[in-house]
């Protein structure tokens, strides 16, 4: 399923959640009410600025979600390890809906995850799985901001 705040050209097949509130900076919102529908028992998180994110990685986060039962399972709390670009965060419905209801916060509702990852009461009330990578390449970016980041990444990325 692809959430938005507008009308996409998807993938026959491919489910699109509308829900216009998230032209108001409220993503937290377009993923809550997009999941509340079907309940599932975890959401991936995955931004559009991330093109090149390596699905064997996004399926490496998911299988450590489920192996230790997770609330909230990532690579992105601090320090980063991973490249900028190579963001996956795995969700309980549980969290979605907590944040959904608890985050008033304007702009770490537009973050959606934003307010879980610099609260560590938060993160300790939920069962939270921290994916590092044993050689820190927070410093290389692979994601898309600006047309010059798609130029960088066709040339090989930029450090």
């Amino acid at each position: 399923m692809v959430a938005s705040p507008e009308d996409l050209e998807v993938p026959d097949g491919t489910e699109v959640f509308i829900h216009r509130k998230a032209l108001d900076k409220d993503v937290l919102a377009l993923y809550y009410h997009c999941v509340r529908r079907y309940r599932p028992d975890y959401v991936v998180r995955i931004t559009s600025d991330c093109p090149v994110l390596d699905p064997f990685l996004v399926e490496y986060v998911v299988s450590k979600a489920v192996e230790h039962k997770a609330d909230y399972c990532s690579n992105v709390l601090y320090p980063l390890t991973f490249p900028d670009g190579q963001d996956v965060e795995v969700m309980s419905y549980n969290l979605v809906e907590f944040l959904h209801d608890a985050v008033k916060d304007k702009s770490q509702r537009e973050h959606v995850t934003l307010a879980f990852r610099e609260n560590t009461i938060w993160q300790n009330s939920f069962k939270t799985v921290d994916i590092r990578n044993t050689t820190n390449y927070s410093g290389i970016k692979m994601s898309v901001d600006y047309p010059k980041d798609i130029k960088a990444i066709e040339d090989g990325g930029y450090v």
